[in-house]
């Protein structure tokens, strides 16, 4: 286990007061299924995915004000739908071809719950 990581639970255990490590981020509700069995299938309309801006303002916060170093992908779709995370990102002077390169460039270390009929799109 990483050392970081066990004194963070440490402090849990302990009762300290802590920052979340992991955030869990739903960047779209929109689903390139219509699975009969999903909890969410409801859902799905009412909501819909989060802008360029709001992807960046919250991967800026993560690193600038909180240090977070884990991000969760998923929610009531699947999150490579929103094609926001694959535009360009500028911070400080540099450009990011796309979301996951900004996260990886501020040391987030990222998950995502996806069906997995996307990932050539995101290995592209």
């Amino acid at each position: 286990m990483n050392k970081k990581l066990f004194m963070y639970m440490k402090k849990v255990i302990s009762g300290e007061f802590v920052l979340p490590c992991m955030i869990e981020l739903h960047p779209t509700t929109e689903c390139n299924h219509d699975c009969i069995w999903c909890i969410m299938r409801e859902h799905r309309k009412d909501y819909g995915e989060l802008s360029h801006s709001q992807l960046f303002s919250i991967a800026k916060q993560l690193y600038e004000d909180f240090e977070m170093k884990y991000i969760f992908l998923s929610g009531s779709g699947e999150p490579l739908l929103n094609n926001n995370l694959f535009l360009p990102f500028h911070y400080k002077n540099k450009t990011y071809s796309n979301y996951f390169e900004l996260l990886y460039s501020f040391g987030i270390s990222i998950g995502m719950s996806t069906n997995g009929e996307l990932l050539k799109k995101l290995i592209e």
